[in-house]
């Protein structure tokens, strides 16, 4: 029988899935810069990302929504200055990498806990479970999403567009994340897995909702 309890998702996850959603958006779309300047904001932000997040590991919850806020422009910072792109293009497309890595973080940890490979002490058995998780989940949504890609990058998203996702976006975030805040609402969960669950299939219809409003 499984247990009921399952670990948090390591903030270093974390920080691997917001970049390579981040990648996602970036790779498809003209460079504001030249290869290797672009290779080298990739590492720096990739060490960025993933360096603020362990720091912030153990924040109160008090502190917890202003890191992930601050998590968030570090994205948009990263698409931005790589790509040649209007700022509202960039605001558009990290809303969806924002959902898309929570997606990512969430279904590769509960399987990897399902499976009992997360902390299992074989540290070979949870970096290859990340790789092949997260690179799955890239390879795929970056094929849905690149046939919608102009070259250039330029769709033309307004300030109209970009509230619309955000309102999205974080209903999303917030459905997903409540039994983390309170169990005491009707779509709170009480168990581990059962929290992994709710997070995992909301970030998926939240995906699914932002697909539909760039389409």
């Amino acid at each position: 029988m499984i247990d009921h309890l399952m670990p948090d998702i390591p903030r270093l996850y974390s920080a691997i899935a917001e970049w390579l959603a981040c990648m996602i958006f970036i790779l498809p779309f003209k460079k504001r810069f030249s290869k290797i300047k672009t290779g080298v904001i990739m590492a720096v932000m990739l060490v960025v990302q993933s360096g603020f997040m362990v720091v912030t590991e153990d924040v109160s919850l008090f502190f917890w929504i202003p890191c992930m806020m601050v998590a968030v422009f570090l994205m948009l910072f990263f698409i931005y200055v790589s790509c040649a792109i209007e700022i509202t293009d960039a605001v558009y497309f990290v809303l969806i990498a924002f959902v898309v890595a929570e997606f990512m973080a969430s279904i590769e940890w509960q399987v990897a806990c399902y499976f009992r490979i997360a902390q299992s002490g074989v540290w070979w058995r949870e970096w290859l479970a990340l790789i092949l998780g997260y690179g799955i989940i890239s390879v795929i949504l970056f094929k849905i999403l690149y046939v919608h890609f102009p070259e250039d990058g330029q769709i033309e998203i307004g300030w109209k567009e970009c509230l619309s996702a955000f309102l999205i976006a974080i209903s999303v975030f917030a459905v997903s994340n409540i039994s983390y805040l309170t169990i005491n609402t009707p779509f709170s969960g009480r168990y581990s897995f059962e929290i992994a669950n709710i997070r995992t299939i909301v970030d998926l219809a939240g995906i699914a909702i932002l697909y539909a409003h760039l389409m």
